[in-house]
């Protein structure tokens, strides 16, 4: 499993912010391998700052999912409002 956390700032509508994420995410589920579970978006409720979080999942493992996240993550990066975004659970390679 891979997740992607995004963080807004804090004067960011996040219903609207919701609804781009998820826009995002499925426009990019084409992009993931066809043995990927649905990509799943999920809002955490906190009072300081909003974070959404988006989880994808594959019966093979993250190493299948590494690139897609990575290219997903960069593409929310762009959203207005967008604070930062983050990839908890990707392959680590070393040389």
């Amino acid at each position: 499993m891979s997740s992607i956390f995004v963080e807004f700032d804090t004067n960011t509508e996040v219903e609207t912010a919701l609804r781009r994420v998820k826009d995002r995410v499925d426009g990019a589920r084409g992009d993931l391998p066809s043995e990927a579970n649905e990509p799943m978006v999920k809002e955490l409720n906190s009072s300081d700052w909003p974070v959404l979080i988006v989880v994808l999942s594959h019966p093979d493992g993250v190493e299948a999912l590494d690139a897609p996240a990575k290219k997903l993550r960069d593409e929310l990066k762009r959203l207005r409002g967008v604070l930062d975004v983050s990839i908890a659970g990707d392959v680590s390679r070393e040389l």
